[in-house]
C-alpha cells in the first residue's frame, strides 16, 4: 500500500489482523482494530497491557502457541 493512511483505510474493513509486523500492530492498535501478532510485541506495548487496546491485541510467540493461534 502506498501510505499509512490507505494502510488505515484497509484496517478499517478488517475483524481482525494477523500479523508479525509490529508497525502494523501499532496502526491497528491505534484505529482500535483487534490484532494478533505472531512474535514478541516491543517492550513499550508492555507497559499498560490491560487497557482497552492491550485486550484487543493478542501475541503469540512461535512453536506451539503459532499452531493454537491458527486452530482458533
Amino acid at each position: 500500500l502506498p501510505d499509512w493512511l490507505a494502510t488505515a483505510e484497509v484496517l478499517a474493513q478488517l475483524d481482525l489482523l494477523i500479523t508479525v509486523d509490529t508497525a502494523i500492530a501499532a496502526l491497528a492498535r491505534a484505529l482500535h482494530c483487534p490484532c494478533w501478532v505472531l512474535g514478541r510485541p516491543p517492550w513499550s506495548w508492555r507497559r499498560g497491557w490491560d487497557d482497552l487496546m492491550g485486550r484487543m491485541l493478542k501475541t503469540f510467540r512461535a512453536g506451539q502457541e503459532f499452531a493454537g493461534a491458527f486452530r482458533k
